[in-house]
């Protein structure tokens, strides 16, 4: 793995960007489970555990992006609501006047 330095960075911002790309990589994730033997069962209950986690984490996602949208369509009937009584009463400005003449 490698990161080239761009003119005008200094030597800590590339430190962090390599470190950052580092973590999401999964190596060291990979190095410390392969320190010690694990066993096939320990494999299995490790991988349900993840998926699980990562399950749960999804549907949180999920929960959380649907709240989002509810408040967003709310806020969209909210404004919908707001400049259809602006152009009623845009209209009856614009209707008055030729009612008088």
């Amino acid at each position: 793995m490698s990161i080239e330095v761009i003119m005008g960075w200094d030597f800590e911002a590339s430190l962090k960007v390599f470190l950052n790309r580092f973590k999401k990589s999964g190596v060291l994730a990979e190095l410390k489970l392969r320190e010690s033997y694990e066993s096939p069962s320990e494999k299995r209950r490790r991988k349900k555990a993840d998926n699980i986690k990562r399950s749960r984490k999804r549907e949180l996602a999920t929960i959380i992006y649907r709240e989002y949208l509810s408040i967003e369509r709310i806020k969209t009937q909210q404004q919908f609501a707001k400049e259809k009584k602006e152009k009623a009463l845009h209209t009856m400005i614009m209707v008055l006047p030729e009612e008088v003449v």
